[in-house]
Parts: C-alpha cells; sequence; structure tokens
C-alpha cells in the first residue's frame, strides 16, 4: 500500500525557492492556454485567475479540481495516491545529471471540516514507481472559511543525488478522500528544469576569489 507523506524537509524534494544559481534549461507553462504536452484524466481547465490569485508568470496557469457539490462529476480514480476521485495531471521530461524540476502551486479548499480522515490533498510524484510527496491538503489552509481556504503560491523542487540521465512522467494529483461535498483545487504554473551548477563549479569559484583577495591584499601601490 502506498502512503503520501508530507514533507517539512527533504533531501530530493523542497518546498524553498529555486536557487538563483540555476540556469534555465526548459520551460513547461500553459501560455499556449491548453495543456498542450500535458495528460490530464479528471476535471482540469487553464485560467488566468482564481481564488484571487494570479499567474506567478505569464497569463495562465493550471486548475485541476476535484468534484463537488456543483454537479460537476468529472474525475478519475486517485487510489494509487491514496485517495478516491479527482485529476491527475502528468508531463513526460528527460532530467539530465545536475538538473532540478521546479514548479509554482497553490491547494484551495471548500473543506471545512480539519482533521478529519476525509481531508482532501494534493500531491506529486511518478506513478510509475509509486514515489510521490504530498503538497498540501485540508490542513495547510490559510483560512477556514467555506471558499476561502488556501495556501497561496509556493515553490516545489525535485532532483536525484546521482549522476544519470532520468526519463520519467511524473503527474500532480488534487484529491477527494471518501466524500465528494465540496471541492478542492490544485493551481500549477511556471514549471521548469534547471541547471544546477555542480559542486566542483563552486569549489573551483571558492577558489578563484580567494586568489583575487591575495592579489588584492598583496598589491603595492607606486606614487609618481
Amino acid at each position: 500500500m502506498i502512503k503520501k507523506i508530507f514533507l517539512k524537509t527533504a533531501l530530493v524534494f523542497s518546498t524553498l525557492a529555486i536557487a538563483t544559481s540555476a540556469t534555465a534549461a526548459a520551460d513547461y507553462g500553459f501560455e499556449s492556454g491548453d495543456f498542450t504536452g500535458f495528460s490530464l484524466t479528471g476535471n482540469g481547465s487553464v485560467v488566468s485567475s482564481f481564488s484571487g490569485l494570479v499567474p506567478t508568470e505569464g497569463t495562465y496557469f493550471a486548475l485541476l479540481k476535484t468534484p463537488g457539490f456543483d454537479g460537476d462529476g468529472s474525475s478519475t480514480d486517485t487510489s494509487v495516491f491514496g485517495g478516491t476521485t479527482g485529476t491527475i495531471l502528468s508531463l513526460h521530461f528527460d532530467l539530465a545529471p545536475f538538473q532540478e524540476f521546479s514548479f509554482n502551486y497553490a491547494f484551495v479548499s471548500e473543506e471545512v471540516t480539519r482533521g478529519t480522515p476525509a481531508d482532501d490533498f494534493s500531491a506529486f510524484g511518478d506513478i510509475t514507481t509509486g514515489v510521490y510527496f504530498g503538497l498540501r491538503d485540508v490542513n495547510h489552509l490559510i483560512s477556514s472559511y467555506p471558499g476561502e481556504g488556501q495556501t497561496g503560491w509556493r515553490t516545489g523542487a525535485f532532483s536525484f543525488m546521482d549522476n544519470s540521465s532520468h526519463s520519467m512522467t511524473m503527474s500532480w494529483v488534487v484529491s477527494n478522500v471518501d466524500d465528494n461535498n465540496v471541492s478542492s483545487y490544485l493551481l500549477i504554473d511556471n514549471i521548469q528544469i534547471t541547471t544546477v551548477p555542480e559542486s566542483e563549479t563552486y569549489a573551483m569559484l571558492l577558489v578563484g576569489l580567494s586568489l583575487i583577495g591575495y592579489m588584492l591584499r598583496n598589491r603595492k601601490t607606486v606614487i609618481i
């Protein structure tokens, strides 16, 4: 049985800001206004704003939805993630050595009951291997008022701690648990693959800076 894990810290996944030293290698956005390049099962759309949130880059972002009281029952089975019904968005990509996969996300829910087994949740990972990470659930919302609970935009990043290339299909999911009484939403934007400098690069940089510092400290001033 696969269990979803909500991480505070991790070696290969984090919700920290993307390192400024990283160099963009690929950008998988939604600026086409649709899900071109992605695989969607369930209920999703590409929008320019939702629940007071606007894109973190460009004009559009993805909005994934669980079925709820509005009568829109479009959904797919999310039991592989530990849920019941919801929406899954998938993307296939290749990750080269020293590359990082990152994205912005926000979780919004109309669920008002917290701390119950039926809490809706969002997650991200590789369905084929069963390795995935919890993003946010109902217990992480800023507000508990109906229709207003959300996390705000956050950043997720994924990379491998080896020097190998990886070809994979990663998926985002927003899921109901047990009930379909209310809807929850997962917003996704600014999907990128960035190249992170190798440790040897940082070492060379430090050596260079040290050498420059030594030269500046020992230079002679000639007065004519």
